[in-house]
């Protein structure tokens, strides 16, 4: 059966049993690159009723850890699964050997995709990187985002496109495969008591029903779910922050909240 199915279809039941609820930031939880107020008073809400909430992002480990010592959340996956923040607390999960101890063979996988891609920009936030290196994708096509991934595998690495960066890494590290760590530290063994929320190509390991079998999206993701082979089980109904908060509005009622 075809995926993804509305969100109108999840049962109550499902979100009644929730343990952890783990979201992508950037065009999940935003709107014109904002949290909105009402998102992070939902948070608090839903981690005094006991639901472990984290934020599993592509950012950088130092957003990694001003958002997860600032924000009512239990802690925040950094960098596409390479590290993990708790407070001011940052634990790198990545192996850092092949990149080098400055990020040498990134810088120059990117230097290599700007030879061929001129319009590629380095993003500000790489000084605050530690296992991946980032380049700005607004001015890319989605067939550019292609041959920088092709530049990179040339080189060994890995390249993967959020809706915001590009980003260059080494290892087979995911957002789930980090957030499956988080998994076992705090005790939720049953993954159906589990859900992840996202919008784009770096959130599809979120999306594989093998690993995390209940997974929704915010509606901005119809256009990347033809490239996705792992698709959410359910698309909200409205797009970012909107649909982020239609979701925490339903686990609140569900919980009485």
């Amino acid at each position: 059966m075809p995926r993804p199915f509305p969100a109108e279809a999840l049962p109550e039941k499902r979100l009644l049993e929730l343990r952890l609820l783990a979201s992508d930031v950037d065009d999940t939880l935003t709107e014109g690159g904002k949290i909105p107020a009402e998102i992070i008073a939902a948070f608090a809400r839903l981690r005094a009723a006991g639901l472990a909430v984290w934020l599993v992002t592509g950012r950088c480990a130092a957003w990694g850890q001003a958002l997860s010592r600032y924000l009512p959340v239990d802690g925040v996956v950094a960098e596409n699964g390479g590290v993990i923040c708790r407070g001011e607390d940052i634990r790198v999960l990545a192996d850092l050997e092949f990149i080098g101890r400055r990020r040498e063979r990134l810088e120059e996988a990117f230097q290599a995709i700007r030879r061929r891609l001129p319009r590629a920009v380095m993003s500000g936030d790489n000084i605050g990187r530690l296992t991946d290196w980032a380049f700005d994708r607004a001015q890319l096509s989605p067939d550019e985002v292609a041959q920088a991934a092709a530049i990179a595998a040339e080189a060994g690495l890995h390249c993967i496109a959020s809706s915001i960066h590009g980003h260059l890494f080494a290892g087979d590290h995911d957002k789930a495969s980090a957030l499956g760590v988080v998994c076992a530290e705090i005790g939720v063994a049953d993954r159906e008591r589990a859900l992840t929320l996202g919008d784009s190509a770096n959130d599809e390991p979120l999306f594989d029903a093998a690993r995390f079998p209940l997974s929704a999206a915010v509606a901005n993701v119809a256009e990347h779910l033809p490239r996705l082979t792992h698709k959410p089980l359910y698309i909200l109904p409205r797009p970012r922050a909107e649909g982020a908060l239609w979701l925490l509005r339903r686990i609140l009622v569900s919980r009485g909240l």
